[in-house]
């Protein structure tokens, strides 16, 4: 009986730690570098642009602005306004 519970107490402890560590991922380079260029692009035109301004401007896919975006607003980085058909980006620095 304490064998089993030893190895029900070892099995436990190797699940939990699966789906902890997966919560704790730290987001991959690329992605930082990708905001980093958004954030540059959008401090070059004056810390106010066009959504589909900053699409042209980075190079980037009009859904990979949008969810680097997403992200930054996320972490209150930048604030966005819905003008027109598109979103007026602006810096909170």
């Amino acid at each position: 009986a304490l064998l089993y519970y030893i190895f029900a107490a070892a099995f436990h402890a190797f699940i939990s730690g699966l789906f902890l560590g997966r919560r704790r991922n730290p987001k991959p380079e690329y992605v930082v570098a990708d905001e980093k260029i958004v954030l540059d692009s959008i401090r070059k035109m004056g810390g106010e642009v066009i959504q589909s301004d900053l699409v042209k401007e980075t190079g980037f896919s009009k859904a990979k602005v949008s969810k680097i975006l997403s992200e930054l607003e996320g972490r209150k980085v930048i604030r966005k306004e819905k003008y027109k058909r598109t979103n007026r980006i602006f810096l909170n620095e």
